[in-house]
């Protein structure tokens, strides 16, 4: 049996379609974005980079709060009545978080001074949970060519917005609002593309069955979610405390050159998760994911890193050439990074493929007391941001370790069911 076999009795023929469709409509999101950051480098100060890095961690944060997390359930129902329902029930908590923050950001601003730009943060986070629960719902009707679509013109109009804001003198904030009205255009184009919708299907008691039936993983989720992006985004606010706004701005332009990977490794946990389901027709069983993840990994991972690694000073020198210096030692510390991240998102896929409460709320618990118990120790020992950004990437290799250990147990017990199942079968 040659190579070409093997991968193809291990790697499912939907996958390797549905995968390729992502990637590539990825891969073109990316290239438009690197070529747009070449211009926006030169058209805007880092300060506002690190202006942007800040809104949209605090936007992140709470947009998981407008949903909590019950997109989530769209991929698990059955019926497609069942699946209004669900994105329904997202659409109805987003409306109401929106008017909720809407109130919180008005007094905030009255009585805390802060800056007018915090106002439009209810506008963001609402089209962002929006277009998120769009995103799902199409992922359950195996419409990743919407997805691509949808990721491509979210692309094009942030970053045409960016320049035309910056035309107009928006020198600090042009980024955000940039951010802000594409994500808007993208979510009413994807919303838009979702034709089997309809509000017709509404029904109260097949919601709170739905919710009764998976409410321990919607809270699972929610939670780790909740305690995850929390302690994603602690570096940013750590930076922005301790740090300037140009160091903050380094921060984030080095995440905007490395996002190509975090997307590929995000599309390729997603499908699988997507086509487990769809086969499975429930959570709970785990196939050969150990195999699939080294093999499609390892395969992008290899190349990808490489690239960047031996490449990165002259792809700094294209993007960032008039502030290289400053944001060199950023962008091979979060290469690193992005690397464990890359390689660690599909196997928490594979975790909630296999119904893996406990291990997903411990490893996000941990790894978030990591981050947070390290944030406030440097910070009082003073220590540099490039020292910071080292330690966490140190822990982050511990828990990748962690992570394999786990993807490996799944597995092997998977596997010993299976042939204790199988002569009882037989």
């Amino acid at each position: 049996m040659n190579v070409a076999n093997i991968l193809y009795n291990i790697i499912p023929a939907n996958f390797l379609k549905n995968a390729s469709v992502l990637f590539l409509g990825s891969a073109i999101s990316q290239v438009m974005a690197f070529f747009a950051l070449l211009f926006l480098t030169r058209l805007y100060e880092p300060s506002a980079f690190g202006r942007l890095e800040v809104f949209l961690a605090i936007g992140s944060f709470l947009t998981v709060l407008a949903n909590f997390r019950l997109e989530s359930i769209i991929g698990l129902v059955h019926e497609h009545k069942e699946a209004n329902n669900v994105l329904m029930l997202c659409i109805l908590s987003n409306i109401i978080f929106f008017f909720l923050t809407s109130i919180f950001c008005f007094f905030s601003f009255k009585i805390f001074k802060t800056e007018d730009i915090y106002m439009l943060l209810p506008f963001y986070i609402f089209t962002s949970a929006f277009s998120e629960s769009f995103k799902y719902y199409q992922f359950r009707q195996e419409r990743y060519s919407n997805v691509t679509y949808f990721r491509n013109i979210k692309v094009l109009f942030i970053f045409s917005f960016c320049f035309i804001f910056a035309g107009f003198g928006f020198s600090q904030y042009g980024l955000i609002l940039g951010n802000l009205f594409g994500e808007m255009i993208a979510a009413i184009s994807l919303a838009k593309m979702c034709k089997n919708f309809s509000f017709k299907d509404y029904s109260f008691d097949i919601i709170m069955q739905i919710y009764r039936k998976h409410r321990v993983l919607t809270q699972v989720l929610f939670s780790s979610q909740i305690i995850e992006i929390s302690a994603a985004k602690i570096p940013s606010f750590f930076i922005s405390i301790v740090g300037s706004k140009e160091e903050l701005g380094y921060y984030s332009i080095c995440r905007l050159i490395l996002t190509a990977p975090a997307m590929i490794a995000e599309n390729i946990g997603s499908i699988y998760r997507q086509e487990a389901i769809r086969e499975n027709h429930r959570y709970g069983k785990f196939s050969s994911c150990f195999s699939l993840y080294f093999l499609i990994i390892s395969l992008f991972a290899g190349v990808i890193f490489s690239l960047l690694f031996f490449g990165g000073h002259i792809i700094l020198n294209i993007v960032v050439g008039r502030f290289v210096d400053g944001i060199e030692p950023y962008f091979y510390i979060l290469l690193i990074s992005s690397f464990f991240g890359f390689l660690t998102t599909p196997l928490d896929k594979g975790a909630q493929i296999a119904g893996a409460k406990r291990y997903i709320f411990f490893w996000t618990v941990s790894r978030a007391s990591t981050i947070i118990f390290g944030s406030f120790l440097f910070y009082e020992l003073k220590l540099g941001i490039l020292e910071y950004l080292v330690f966490l990437v140190v822990s982050q290799s511990f828990y990748y370790v962690y992570d394999l250990v786990y993807e490996y147990h799944l597995s092997f017990g998977n596997k010993k069911r299976m042939s204790d199942i199988t002569p009882a079968i037989n």
